[in-house]
């Protein structure tokens, strides 16, 4: 019995995930400058004073370096690191500001649609997309009639078809499904339910979860 194949030596961790940690630390200087040029002038004071909090990077180092270590073909690992640099993006500017921008959301979502050229099912995909977008954009409507202000952004919608559009079929919708029960699950520990809080980052965590889980499969063979 075998227990997490690899597809390199484990000693090689000590190698890739400094080399991953100096990748996502220069994503996350790109990803402030982007976000303190930009045209709106409180979010470059909001993103002046936090800088990007250190723990992200560090795990979307590690959950990096584990794709790259995973037993999958070479291509899905590439995928799914470049996948990981397009939730890293998000992850950031949402946690800082509160805020998705759409050139960030779409970009994720057609990339994705592109990545799924290279698997097979690629309609399985377009279809998990468009099925995310409606039940996100379904949820916004209804929570926006219920409590006459926005609880659900639009920028959280199109992460979730970006999301579905990477992972495609029930893949995608259960890494959807697992990011809201991490935001939950946060909203009730942090008792800050009636103020509500950036989602993006924990539909991103679900993402990641999900991408490691298809890498590692099957996580034990006889």
């Amino acid at each position: 019995m075998t227990l997490l194949t690899l597809s390199m030596p484990w000693p090689t961790l000590i190698i890739i995930f400094p080399l991953c940690i100096g990748l996502f630390s220069s994503m996350a200087s790109f990803v402030r400058l982007y976000m303190m040029t930009s045209d709106d002038g409180r979010q470059w004071v909001r993103v002046f004073t936090r800088p990007a909090p250190a723990g992200i990077t560090w795990l979307f180092a590690a959950a990096a370096a584990c794709m790259i270590l995973s037993p999958a073909p070479a291509m899905q690992r590439l995928l799914a690191v470049l996948f990981t640099l397009f939730l890293f993006r998000m992850t950031l500017c949402d946690a800082i500001t509160g805020f998705l921008p759409r050139e960030l959301t779409l970009s994720c979502l057609i990339a994705g649609l592109v990545a799924a050229l290279a698997e097979s099912g690629y309609w399985g995909h377009v279809l998990s997309c468009v099925t995310a977008i409606s039940i996100f954009s379904a949820w916004r409507y209804a929570t926006f009639r219920m409590h006459a202000r926005e609880c659900l952004g639009l920028g959280d919608v199109w992460l979730a078809g970006a999301v579905a559009a990477w992972l495609g079929g029930s893949e995608g919708l259960s890494a959807l499904l697992a990011g809201v029960i991490f935001f939950v699950l946060w909203q009730l520990l942090v008792r800050r339910v009636s103020e509500g809080g950036p989602m993006g980052p924990w539909l991103c965590a679900g993402a990641i979860l999900v991408a490691l889980i298809r890498l590692y499969q099957p996580l034990i063979t006889w």
